[in-house]
């Protein structure tokens, strides 16, 4: 509990650092989410640590809008996006994914016959 309890403070603290170059940003983000729990002791509940990569959409200055599946090539008719929209207070780490630090690799040949 003492961890987290300064994790957040350093975060408040940060919290006007973490802005970001530009609107197509990839994003690393961990953060502290919400935890629904149904009939158990509500005094042994706490919150859990998530992760999510995706570009970064929209930023003020309380909260990011994450899209972590979007569209490459929209028809004229597809706007959608999926994502997440996480509270900057609850933000414990934030990376910015440069694309010269991917490595590609082919895991599975998905266009050839065995």
């Amino acid at each position: 509990m003492a961890s987290r309890e300064c994790n957040k403070k350093q975060i408040k603290k940060k919290k006007e650092i973490i802005k970001f170059r530009g609107k197509t940003a990839l994003l690393y983000i961990k953060y502290e989410d919400h935890v629904l729990f149904l009939y158990c002791n509500p005094y042994e509940m706490d919150s859990c640590i998530r992760e999510v990569v995706g570009w970064l959409t929209f930023e003020n200055e309380t909260k990011i809008c994450i899209s972590s599946d979007r569209l490459v090539d929209p028809l004229p008719n597809e706007k959608r996006e999926s994502g997440f929209v996480i509270l900057k207070n609850n933000i414990i780490e934030v990376l910015e994914l440069l694309p010269n630090s991917f490595k590609q690799i082919r895991l599975v040949d998905y266009g050839q016959k065995a």
